[in-house]
């Protein structure tokens, strides 16, 4: 095999398991798939921070993307 064919490989190589990296973590955060926006209203959320899973029935369904808090808590916001 000659020198350059073996460099060939490896950067062929390299690309591939780069490709594959990029999809594996794109996959975690969801990047390949359809995905949709859901929007909850809870009077306690403590122990909860942003970026944490999101479970449904015990499967892994998205994360929080953010927290908000109302600056008066007691007013219903209608959107």
């Amino acid at each position: 095999m000659s020198r350059a064919f073996r460099l060939g490989v490896f950067i062929v190589a390299t690309l591939l398991v780069f490709a594959g990296g990029v999809y594996w973590i794109g996959k975690k955060q969801f990047m390949f798939s359809s995905t949709y926006h859901l929007t909850a209203e809870f009077q306690n959320v403590a122990g909860l921070n942003g970026g944490a899973e999101v479970r449904v029935g015990g499967i892994h369904e998205g994360t929080v993307k953010a927290i908000l808090s109302r600056s008066d808590p007691t007013r219903r916001c209608v959107s």
